[in-house]
């Protein structure tokens, strides 16, 4: 029982999966990874919109992630480069 236990704590979770998002991008609650996004000089376009620059932060598993809540972009975690 014991054995099964301490295997069971050594599982990665999803919760912790993304733990890296800052509060101010809510922070776990309406986070996602999504699909690479095209780029602009003025930003990166989702659903037709562009996400302003001062929009994006550092991704830290090299992939795309959008915080939205209530309809509006709060960031978007851009893979690959400085911010």
């Amino acid at each position: 029982m014991h054995r099964i236990l301490a295997l069971l704590l050594l599982l990665p979770t999803p919760a912790l999966a993304h733990s890296w998002y800052a509060a101010e991008c809510c922070n776990n609650e309406d986070c996602r990874p999504i699909d690479d996004l095209p780029e602009t000089p003025n930003g990166y376009v989702y659903n037709g919109q562009v996400v302003p620059k001062s929009k994006e932060k550092q991704s830290k598993d090299f992939q795309f992630h959008i915080c939205i809540r209530n309809g509006q972009i709060l960031c978007l975690y851009v893979p690959g480069r400085g911010m």
